[in-house]
This record gives C-alpha cells, structure tokens and sequence, in this order.
C-alpha cells in the first residue's frame, strides 16, 4: 500500500513530502502539548488498554475516566477558558 493510499482510508492521519516531515511532526507535537496533560494521558492509557479488553470494559473505563477528568483543575480551566474566550493555562492538575 502507498502512503497516499493509507491516508485515503485512514491508516495515517497525514502524508507529507520527507523535507516537510519533522516541520509537520514538531506542528502537531506542540498540537498535543497545548491539550491538558492529565486527559493526554488518559486517552494514551485507554487506547493501550482497549487491545487487551472486551467492550464492555473498555466503555467502562471510558465512563470513568470522563467522570475523573471532569473532577480536575485542568477541566475547569479548560471550561472556563472557554467561557472567557482566552486561550487555557493547563497545569496538569
């Protein structure tokens, strides 16, 4: 399969000429970092955990750490922001 072709049918989520790759990794990189760090790694922990689990589990646990992450200073923050129209100031917290 060429990488066009995977992008198409969304292997991949972006094809890029190699001089324009690590221009286009760092962009989403700060993409990433810009997100509240608690719910990053939450969804990096529910993605790993939905190869060894059935279903049902893993929806479970999706219920739950939405309920977990609602409780954190970052999703008032991020909330707030919102309401304000300013860009969020996550702590991780």
């Amino acid at each position: 399969m060429d990488a066009k072709t995977a992008e198409t049918i969304g292997l991949v989520n972006k094809v890029v000429p190699p001089d324009q790759l690590k221009a286009t990794v760092e962009e989403l990189a700060k993409e990433i970092m810009s997100k509240p760090p608690l719910a990053i790694k939450m969804s990096k922990y529910l993605v790993n955990l939905s190869d060894s689990v059935d279903l049902r589990t893993g929806l479970a646990c999706e219920a739950e750490a939405a309920g977990l992450m609602a409780s954190t200073e970052d999703y008032r923050e991020g909330v707030n922001a919102f309401i304000e129209k300013r860009k969020p100031a996550f702590k991780g917290k």
